[in-house]
C-alpha cells in the first residue's frame, strides 16, 4: 500500500475508531479497552504521516492535574491495596486525555461517534426488553418488569445518562444540517430515547429529562414567538409539573416519599441521621450519606487520602449508630457511597480536589457557550447534574464515559474561526 493511499484512509480509520469505542461503551464497556488501543495506534500512524500534530488544551491538562492528585493522595493511605485500585480505576484520566493530544489535521467529523453510541444504546436496550420479557413471565407485574434495573442492563441512572447523550447527539446532528440526519431519521430516535429514559426509573435521569425539555421549549418560544410568553411559561411550569406528579401514582409517591424524607430531616438533621435499629432506605440513605460526607469533608479539608473513603465514612457511620450502613463487604468496601461525586470528591482529596473537578465542568460550560456546541452543555449538564445524586465517577463506565466524550469535545483548536466540532460532512 503506498504512502499517500495509506494517508488518505487514516481519517477514515480514526473516525471508525472513534464510532467503535463509543459502540463498545454501550454494549461492552469492559472491553473498551480494545477501542482505545486501536484509537491509538491510528494516532501513532497518522501522526508520522503528519495528520495530526500534539497538542493540549486546558480541560486535557486538568485532566492530568486531577490523576496526579490521586497519585499524591497515596502518600495519605492506610489500605495501600485499595489505593492502587483507585488508581487503576481513575487511569483513564490521563490515558483518554493523551489519546486527544494527537489533534487531527483533517476536520472531525462529530457525527461518527454519536452513531456509534446510539446504535450501541439500541442494542443494549433491546438486551434489556428481553431481559424484561423473561422477568414478566415469572412475576407478571409490568410496572416491575419493564422498569429500573430489570429492563437496564447496566445501572439505570447509568443507562439513562448514556441515552440522553445519544439523544443529544442525534439532535444536534439534525440542528447542524448534518448531511442524511434529517427529522423523519433523528426523532424516532430521540422518541425511543426517550421512553428508554423513563423506563430506566431513575429519578434523577427523569428530572433531568423533563428540565432540558422544558428549557428547549422555553428558548423556541422565546425566540419564535414572544418573549413575555416564555416568561408565562416559566411562571406556568410549577403547576404544569404538580398536575403531571398528581396524576402519575408511581411519580407520586416518589415524590411524597422525597418531600416526606427532606422534611423530617430538615426539621433536627442529627436526630434524623442517628441509627435506632432500623435498616434506611431510599432518600433517607442519601440524605444521611450526604451528612456524615460533608462533616469528614469539613474535617478533612484536605482530603482523607486516596484509598481512604470506605474506612472513614465506615467510622463516621458507626459514629452515629448506623451499623448496617458502616458494615464493610468481604472487599472491603462500605455498601454505600456518599451518593454525590462532589462530596466524594472533596472528601477524598480535599477542596483542591473539588476546584479541579469544577474547573473541567466550568471549562466545558464555557467552550459549549461560546461556540454555540450545544452537545458539549449538554454532556456537563447531564453529568453535573447527575453528580448531584450519584458518585457518576466511581464506576468505571462512568469514569471512562464521561471523560471521553469531555476530551472529544474539547479537542479543537478553540478558535471561533476555525472549530472542527462545527464542520459538517
Amino acid at each position: 500500500m503506498s504512502l499517500e493511499k495509506t494517508s488518505l484512509r487514516i481519517p477514515v480509520a480514526y473516525h471508525l475508531s472513534l464510532s467503535l469505542i463509543t459502540l463498545m461503551l454501550a454494549i461492552v464497556p469492559k472491553l473498551v479497552a480494545i477501542g482505545f488501543v486501536v484509537m491509538f495506534v491510528i494516532c501513532l500512524i497518522g501522526f508520522f504521516k503528519k495528520q495530526f500534530t500534539l497538542k493540549m488544551n486546558a480541560v486535557l491538562w486538568a485532566y492530568v492535574c486531577f490523576y496526579v492528585l490521586y497519585l499524591v493522595g497515596i502518600y495519605f493511605t492506610n489500605d495501600f491495596p485499595n489505593a492502587m485500585k483507585v488508581l487503576e480505576y481513575k487511569l483513564s484520566f490521563v490515558l483518554i486525555p493523551i489519546l486527544f493530544v494527537f489533534r487531527p489535521n483533517f476536520n472531525l467529523k462529530i457525527s461518527y461517534p454519536i452513531v456509534g453510541l446510539a446504535v450501541g444504546i439500541v442494542c443494549i436496550s433491546i438486551a434489556g426488553f428481553i431481559k424484561a420479557i423473561a422477568a414478566f413471565q415469572l412475576t407478571h407485574n409490568a410496572l416491575v418488569s419493564f422498569t429500573s434495573s430489570n429492563i437496564c442492563i447496566d445501572h439505570p441512572t447509568y443507562f439513562a445518562a448514556f441515552t440522553m447523550i445519544a439523544i443529544g447527539g442525534m439532535w444536534y446532528l439534525y440542528k447542524k444540517d448534518w448531511a442524511g440526519f434529517t427529522i423523519l431519521k433523528v426523532l424516532p430516535f430521540v422518541v425511543f430515547g426517550g421512553i428508554m429514559v423513563m423506563l430506566s426509573y431513575s429519578m434523577s435521569a427523569i428530572l433531568f429529562l423533563f428540565l432540558v425539555i422544558a428549557f428547549l421549549i422555553i428558548k423556541w418560544i422565546y425566540e419564535k414567538i414572544n418573549r413575555y410568553l416564555a416568561i408565562a411559561v416559566v411562571a406556568a411550569a410549577p403547576v404544569f409539573i404538580y398536575f403531571v406528579v398528581a396524576n402519575i401514582p408511581a411519580l407520586k409517591d416518589e415524590v411524597n416519599n422525597s418531600a416526606t424524607a427532606f422534611s423530617e430531616y430538615v426539621s433536627n438533621p442529627m436526630e434524623y441521621i442517628q441509627g435506632k435499629g432500623e435498616v434506611p432506605t431510599g432518600d433517607k440513605v442519601r440524605l444521611i450519606m450526604w451528612t456524615v460526607t460533608a462533616r469528614e469533608c469539613m474535617e478533612h479539608p484536605m482530603g482523607v487520602g486516596t484509598g481512604n473513603v470506605d474506612s472513614n465514612l465506615s467510622e463516621a457511620l458507626a459514629s452515629v449508630n448506623q451499623i448496617e450502613m458502616s458494615t464493610k463487604t468481604p472487599n472491603k468496601e462500605i455498601r454505600y457511597n456518599p451518593h454525590n461525586q462532589f462530596l466524594q470528591t472533596t472528601m477524598e482529596l480535599g477542596f483542591l480536589g473539588l476546584a479541579v473537578f469544577v474547573f473541567i465542568l466550568f471549562k466545558g460550560i464555557q467552550w459549549g457557550i461560546r461556540y454555540k456546541n450545544g452537545l458539549f452543555i449538554l454532556v456537563i449538564s447531564c453529568l453535573s447534574f447527575n453528580c448531584l445524586f450519584e458518585s457518576m465517577l466511581q464506576r468505571q463506565t462512568g469514569i471512562v464515559f464521561f471523560t471521553f466524550w469531555i476530551c472529544l469535545l474539547s479537542v479543537s483548536e478553540l478558535k471561533s474561526t476555525s472549530n472542527p466540532l462545527a464542520e459538517k460532512e
